[in-house]
Order: structure tokens, then C-alpha cells, then sequence
């Protein structure tokens, strides 16, 4: 098949003329699905003016929070990048990524916790990290507009969340075997588990 690699973008508009650094700057939508594309993406953080980045189903091998400067893009509305072979923690730059509506990280090899400072994203309106490695217990997501969350087939543990529960199905959390509702005894701790619950969330 075709393999196509990603270019580094520094090459690809190295020009000293003022013209060539507004083209470069005009890039707003980077959009390839299923192109077999390898290696890194870091050369992409240059185009600074994306809104929308896609790269769905390649064959990107990045350890993200190392190789990968996403504080560059803060402009983007959609990053979607599921389906590939990124791997490593969920860095902490994405942060800064303020006007992201949808982030689609799913099908990848991304391990560590779901950092907390992920509600710095008030924006956003669909979180999918489904298919991963992610580790640890779920933090309080804090996102008032947020539609769509999808954390199936990780490794998360420990309580969910009730705020979590009132607002999104049980499906969106199956899959992790070590994760359970809370125990409706008032009680109990709240890093107990109820054990039929659990059951129910693992399926």
C-alpha cells in the first residue's frame, strides 16, 4: 500500500518572505483519514492557526506528553486523533488547548490518569478515550457543556463519580473492570465498592 510520511512543516515552507509565513499561517483544517501516515507529528505544532486537526486511522507512533507540543495548536476547535499508535500519559499541555469542542484520542496505547486539569476545556462537547490504557480513578469532570463522553476499555478504578452518572449512560464506562458504582449505603467510604455494581460496569 501507499505510505505516506508527514513532512516536516519547517521544510515544507522554509522561506524567508513574509508571503510564504501568512500562507503558512492560513492553514486552518488539516484533515487525513486513513492515509497510512507514520512517524511524528511535533513538525504539525508549527501551524499555529488550525482549528480543526484530523488524522484519524494512521499509523502514528508519538509518545505524546515528550514528543508532541499540543500548547501550539490553541487555536483548535476539533483534534482527532484516534485510531493510531500514540502512546505515553495525556499531557498536561492540552490544557492550555481552551477552545477545543471535541478531542478524539480513542483506539490508541495512552496510559497514566485523566489529569484533572482536563476541565480546564469549558468548551468542550464530546471527550473520547475509549480503547486505551488509562489508569486510576476518575476525576470530577467539571464541564458544563459536555455531551458526549466515552471512557470505555481502559483500566480505570475505584468510584464513579454520581455527578457522572446523573448526567451520562453506564455504557459510557464499561469495559473497565476495576471500576464500580458508588455504594448507595451512606456509610460506607467513599473509596469502597459495590461489588454487584461492579460487575455491571466491567461487562
Amino acid at each position: 500500500g501507499v505510505v505516506v510520511l508527514i513532512i516536516p512543516a519547517t521544510k515544507a515552507v522554509s522561506s524567508s518572505s513574509s508571503s510564504r509565513r501568512r500562507r503558512r499561517r492560513r492553514v486552518w483544517k488539516l484533515s487525513l483519514k486513513a492515509m497510512q501516515l507514520r512517524g511524528s507529528i511535533q513538525a504539525l505544532t508549527s501551524l499555529t492557526e488550525l482549528r480543526v486537526l484530523s488524522l484519524p486511522e494512521n499509523q502514528l507512533d508519538v509518545e505524546v506528553e515528550v514528543e508532541v507540543e499540543v500548547g501550539q495548536w490553541s487555536r483548535l476547535g476539533l483534534l482527532n486523533l484516534s485510531s493510531n499508535h500514540l502512546w505515553g500519559p495525556i499531557p498536561d499541555a492540552i490544557s492550555s488547548l481552551t477552545r477545543l469542542r471535541r478531542l478524539d484520542l480513542s483506539r490508541n496505547a495512552l496510559n497514566g490518569p485523566i489529569p484533572p486539569h482536563i476541565n480546564s476545556l469549558t468548551r468542550l462537547l464530546t471527550l473520547d478515550l475509549h480503547h486505551n490504557a488509562l489508569t486510576g480513578p476518575l476525576p470530577m469532570l467539571s464541564l458544563p457543556l459536555l455531551k458526549d463522553l466515552r471512557l470505555q476499555y481502559n483500566n480505570l478504578s475505584g468510584q464513579l463519580p454520581p455527578q457522572l452518572l446523573r448526567r451520562f449512560p453506564l455504557s459510557s464506562f464499561i469495559g473497565n473492570p476495576n471500576l464500580c458504582l458508588p455504594s448507595s449505603s451512606s456509610s460506607s467510604s467513599s473509596s469502597s465498592c459495590n461489588s454487584n455494581a461492579n460487575a455491571s460496569v466491567s461487562s
